[in-house]
């Protein structure tokens, strides 16, 4: 069965991510005091490139710890996770993958937008337009009829 173009484009977005997310999630786990060390380092780095920059290493040193690292770890691992199983769902065809892949985009939507209220960047728009953009396609193409599975037939 050949996957519609949107579908495979979509799946290939999961599938990439998965295992940069799962990589993030063992570096947080195996090497927190390593993450924690190279975050603060480009904090200090950048604090002097802007005020967003100097905001940055603030924010840094008044937040990172430990604890919001181990957080972290286990929110990167259930991210890669679900990732790559959306991405295997869409792969497979049918609409099982399509409509979890939009629930869960159309989910993490409202904290997106909250987080571009708060800061806004040209990157969280960006993100924000993509993913706006996936779960529209998705809903329109679960909205649309199916045509039905024509059998196939042996010639002999």
């Amino acid at each position: 069965m050949r996957l519609p173009q949107g579908v495979g484009f979509i799946a290939a977005y999961k599938l990439i991510l998965a295992p940069v997310t799962m990589g993030v999630a063992l570096w947080l786990t195996l090497s927190p005091e390593a993450a924690y060390q190279v975050l603060g380092k480009l904090a200090r780095e950048v604090r002097g490139i802007s005020p967003l920059g100097a905001n940055l290493t603030v924010w840094v040193d008044d937040q990172l710890s430990s604890h919001v690292l181990s957080r972290a770890a286990l929110f990167a691992w259930l991210a890669g996770l679900s990732n790559a199983i959306e991405g295997l769902l869409l792969l497979r065809g049918g609409v099982w993958g399509e409509r979890l892949v939009a629930l869960e985009l159309a989910c993490l939507l409202p904290f997106e937008v909250r987080a571009l209220i708060r800061h806004v960047s040209t990157p969280r728009a960006l993100l924000l337009a993509f993913n706006v953009f996936i779960v529209l396609y998705l809903v329109w193409k679960l909205a649309r009829p199916r045509m039905p599975a024509v059998p196939r037939t042996r010639i002999a």
